[in-house]
């Protein structure tokens, strides 16, 4: 029985190696690619903010009415001109947090091919922190298998660089972008281990060897003796006001 628990716990820290090196790759990547991307289109970013730009300064010209400046306006630069740099800003201006999620959407396939074993095959637990991404993974695993989940998605693991991706403004529910949204935060709890697997050696409770109510009562006066004895004279009273506190 040992053997096999030991088997079982160095199993799942395998998997969950890998794991952590799939989702690095994937976030990086997606990075990287936003990046590249970036650079291509930083000449038409400039052209369209410097038109914008010289539009504005039409508008806030004090010397000129609003009907003069808006008739100056489309003397100089013609209606569609704006509404295309308009849109090409629109289009290529990223959000301070963004999630890269254009760059994500492409390597969907990808995740595909180990979503399902990852939701079957590990049992996620957590702490209080990790609770909304524990219960997303178990309402994403009754949706792949087909179940009609007892209760919508839940929301609390949608932050808010994801919300308009996972939650459009029509109202709808973007299944692939939360997904991404989930296995990323399961990256940062599984590193912070406010996510775990009680089965595992270096994914497991980082609480499970702490001391409880009862044992921590019993072996205090001796921890405490130990702590006081081995300190320096000069900062003993303040190591012992420290403890007593406990």
């Amino acid at each position: 029985v040992a053997f096999v628990h030991c088997l079982k716990a160095t199993a799942h820290d395998d998997a969950l190696d890998v794991l952590d090196m799939l989702l690095r790759d994937l976030f990086s990547r997606a990075l990287k690619e936003d990046k590249k991307k970036r650079l291509r289109t930083l000449k038409d970013l400039d052209q369209a903010s410097t038109l914008l730009a010289k539009a504005c300064q039409i508008f806030i010209d004090p010397s000129l009415s609003d009907a003069e400046s808006r008739q100056k306006l489309f003397t100089k630069i013609s209606r569609e001109s704006l509404l295309k740099a308009m849109k090409e800003v629109e289009e290529l201006v990223r959000p301070p947090d963004d999630v890269f999620y254009q760059e994500l959407i492409a390597r969907y396939r990808h995740i595909r091919r180990f979503l399902m074993p990852l939701l079957k095959g590990l049992n996620f637990d957590s702490n209080t922190v990790g609770k909304p991404v524990v219960a997303a993974l178990n309402w994403m695993l009754d949706y792949e298998l087909q179940k009609k989940p007892l209760f919508k998605a839940p929301k609390e693991v949608v932050h808010k660089p994801w919300q308009r991706y996972v939650f459009p403004e029509n109202g709808e529910f973007d299944y692939r972008a939360y997904t991404f949204c989930v296995l990323n935060e399961l990256h940062i709890a599984l590193r912070r281990r406010d996510v775990f697997i009680t089965q595992s050696w270096r994914y497991s409770d980082p609480r499970a060897g702490l001391l409880s109510n009862a044992e921590w009562e019993s072996t205090k006066p001796i921890i405490c003796r130990t702590l006081i004895s081995q300190t320096i004279p000069s900062v003993k009273p303040a190591i012992g006001d420290i403890l007593r506190r406990f």
